[in-house]
Order: structure tokens, then sequence, then C-alpha cells
């Protein structure tokens, strides 16, 4: 869930319907713990769970923010245990979800989900972006592609 690329694939079959779509929330309890991602696409490991809103009152962008939250992060590096590489798989039983009003988290939504929506489509643009320049970029290098007659 860090800045890394995974080529690592496997068969659907083997996930146990661990996967992950562009807007899930993915929470990491293992290794780095306290990272937090959405936009993220396949299946994911043990360390790492995917936040599941129970209560309609609660929005993808309330929970995503709320899971970030100095609070919520304090709770889970609190409980993280290990040595080399920490464990807070425990932290869960301490994350005490107090809700405002659902008025105010509508509220929130107004002004945060449009913006919300946006980043991750803004993540999604900057995926197919990064597919094209490493398409792009050797071509333009080796010569097969000339670009000097190109007006702009």
């Amino acid at each position: 869930m860090g800045n890394r690329n995974n080529g690592v694939f496997i068969e659907k079959n083997l996930s146990k319907n661990k996967i992950l779509n562009k807007r899930d929330i993915a929470l990491s309890l293992d290794g780095t713990v306290g990272i937090v991602k959405i936009g993220l696409f396949g299946c994911f490991s043990t360390g790492i769970r995917k936040l599941i809103i129970v209560d309609d009152r609660i929005t993808i962008s309330y929970l995503y923010f709320l899971i970030k939250s100095d609070y919520m992060q304090d709770i889970i590096k609190v409980n993280a245990k290990g040595t080399t590489i920490l464990h807070a798989g425990s932290a869960i039983e301490f994350m005490d979800f107090v809700l405002p009003p659902k008025e105010l988290i509508e509220l929130f939504d107004n002004v945060v989900g449009k913006m919300f929506s946006k980043m991750i489509d803004l993540q999604d643009e900057n995926e197919k972006l990064t597919k094209i320049r490493d398409l792009l970029l050797p071509k333009l290098m080796s010569g097969e592609i000339d670009v000097s007659n190109v007006e702009l």
C-alpha cells in the first residue's frame, strides 16, 4: 500500500474473496500500520483490511477521513505490537466510532464528498497517464516515434 507498484498476480479463485475495488477503503494493520488508501484494485493480504460501511448514516468520505484522523491513527499505533514488523489487528476492538448526528455527516459529505470523488477520479486519470507515459517514453527515447515535425 506504499508507493511501490506490485506486479504479483494470482488466480481469482485463490483470493478468498479478498478483492478491493477502486472505491473501497483499505487500511494497513501489519507492517507500516495505519496507511489508508482508496483507488486500489485487486487482491489484498491478511495485513490489510477492507472497510465496509454497515450503517447507512456513514458516507464513504466521512469514513475515509475518520480513519485518517489523528484520533484513529493514534489508536492503531498505540495498539500495534511487534519489534521488526508491527501488527495492529487488535486495534480494531478499541476503535470507537462515535457518530455525530446524521445531518452533520450529510453536511460534511456535501462539502467534502465532491472533493473526495474528484480525488478518486484524479487518481484514475493519473494511473492512465502513467501507463501512457510508460508506453510512449521508451519509443520516444529510442527514436521509434519522431515528434520533431509536430506543430503545437
